[in-house]
């Protein structure tokens, strides 16, 4: 069996699709982890008692916060769980301030500790997951890695996330996001506009 993690709008929801396998989707309100897995569900009240998960899923934090600001369906038109209007947000500068200015209250669970890769650690401060695979060099490593699921290895057209987030940065947004996400930058290479370092983590 071959589960994620997945952090919303790192593009896992992606991989999903584009490996055509099957999605089973749980909401654990204890952890707020969504767990997918590829052959069958891992009840997310048990979360706490797996060792790891087989990968999970980086992005960009710059151009994943504009996705999050940006996220528009049917249910939620209004940002990533309608942030937007919830906070009545006018503007992605006013939501990068408020998602890093840690004196606001967040409702969401994917800024403390640094940003959204809190959501990789269980109770008990362990880090879950097996493999870091960044969205990013998915078309590098995606034949190897999931590969072997299908028998063979899948046909790469991956487009890499744009980078259309650029366009919507001032000066002091950049700073205050690098300072939020300083560890995570440091240790895996990202910049406002470049990385990450490596194709792929594995911390076996």
């Amino acid at each position: 069996m071959l589960t994620m993690l997945h952090i919303p709008r790192t593009g896992g929801s992606f991989i999903n699709k584009k490996f055509e396998v099957k999605q089973e989707k749980n909401v654990s309100e204890k952890h707020h982890f969504l767990c997918h897995s590829y052959e069958n569900t891992i009840d997310p009240n048990l979360f706490n008692l797996i060792d790891q998960v087989d990968f999970v899923v980086f992005r960009n934090p710059y151009g994943w916060l504009y996705s999050y600001y940006t996220h528009s369906t049917e249910q939620h038109k209004h940002g990533w769980l309608n942030i937007k209007q919830t906070h009545n947000i006018k503007s992605f500068e006013e939501f990068v301030n408020l998602y890093t200015d840690m004196s606001f209250e967040w409702p969401h669970p994917y800024r403390n500790n640094g940003g959204y890769v809190s959501a990789c650690y269980n109770d008990d401060g362990k880090f879950i997951p097996q493999n870091i695979i960044f969205i990013e060099k998915l078309e590098e490593i995606a034949g190897e890695y999931f590969g072997s699921i299908r028998g063979k290895n899948p046909e790469l057209t991956i487009k890499k996330p744009s980078k259309k987030y650029l366009e919507h940065y001032n000066p002091d947004m950049i700073n205050r996001v690098s300072k939020h996400f300083e560890k995570f930058n440091d240790e895996y290479g990202y910049t406002v506009d470049s990385g990450p370092r490596k194709k792929m983590v594995t911390l076996k």
